[in-house]
């Protein structure tokens, strides 16, 4: 990793009007912007300022998360046709978790842990992580240890049901091990079977592979099949699938199910805001019934409202 190269990406990163600094004293954290995001404006420094904190003052990643990636048929490279000519197998199918994104790296001022989300040093999200790791980790010293030897973040899945729900709805919070990644320029992530033997050792549970795939003719199947709006895998609902090929190339599918239930969660700001037009949806059309009852203040919850829902009129 080389200081100089570091300083230019800092410098590129200043100069662009769709990243955003949020400054800790010697620390940086660069993350691309809202307009970025709902413009699509991706490209190399784009990509890459997602969750990257970088000692300004020494030219140095101390913690790191993934380059942004992307879905299928979201951007051109990840359509399928593209994909069915591109993707070197075999592929792995990871299921993809429905928390927030928490990255643990190794201070070396304070000699112990730096909490981060993919934008910040502190906050709610950063104090949740914090206290979920505490809680579910069974030797932090050893996660010190590690992440000071290999140089590298670990990046958490944090599912809090009760602090932060989301759209798939879980039992109890948890704490899942997605990747150690190095705090490099370069996107290094350590194999999975480096990342099975870390969370053996610390007591933590791992991202889970749902198959692996040798033919673009398997996946492409599985793909469609997870994009109906009725696939469960056993039995439940789950958010999607992070596919990763042999060259560490990664692309992510949604299930149709998870992909109903978000949209449906934007209609509650629509309703709230008086923009919802009546006929759009059952479930929509239902929810406008019950603010013109009882108005809502927008803090409602997406899965309280489901289970009621589904509960008096079943299905989707």
């Amino acid at each position: 990793m080389k200081m100089n190269d570091i300083k230019q990406l800092v410098e590129r990163f200043r100069q662009s009007p769709l990243i955003k600094e949020t400054r800790y004293e010697d620390i940086s954290a660069f993350n691309f912007t809202r307009k970025a995001f709902n413009r699509a404006e991706w490209n190399d420094l784009t990509t890459r300022a997602r969750g990257m904190f970088i000692d300004t003052e020494r030219n140095w990643i101390v913690c790191r998360g993934y380059d942004k990636f992307f879905q299928v048929d979201e951007r051109p490279e990840t359509k399928k046709d593209h994909l069915r000519k591109t993707l070197k197998f075999p592929v792995k199918a990871y299921v993809k978790e429905n928390g927030f994104l928490g990255l643990i790296s190794f201070d070396a001022n304070t000699r112990s842990l730096r909490f981060a989300t993919k934008a910040r040093l502190d906050g709610q999200y950063v104090d949740m992580l914090k206290e979920s790791f505490y809680r579910h980790c069974g030797d932090p010293g050893w996660v010190i240890t590690t992440l000071k030897n290999l140089n590298a973040t670990l990046l958490m899945e944090v599912i809090e049901p009760e602090k932060d729900p989301h759209i798939i709805q879980y039992s109890k919070p948890n704490l899942i091990v997605l990747d150690l990644i190095r705090n490099d320029l370069r996107f290094d992530q350590l194999q999975y079977e480096i990342l099975v033997s870390f969370t053996n050792k610390v007591g933590l549970p791992v991202k889970k592979v749902h198959r692996t795939y040798t033919t673009w003719e398997e996946l492409e199947h599985d793909i469609n099949e997870w994009e109906t709006e009725s696939y469960r895998l056993c039995g439940e609902p789950v958010e999607g699938f992070v596919l990763e090929d042999s060259t560490g190339f990664m692309v992510k599918v949604k299930t149709g199910y998870y992909k109903l239930w978000k949209w449906r969660r934007s209609m509650i700001g629509r309703v709230v805001n008086g923009k919802y037009e009546k006929g759009t949806d059952p479930f929509g059309d239902w929810m406008y019934d019950l603010n013109q009852i009882n108005p809502f203040d927008g803090t409602e919850d997406i899965i309280q409202f489901r289970l009621v829902y589904e509960y008096f009129f079943g299905g989707m």
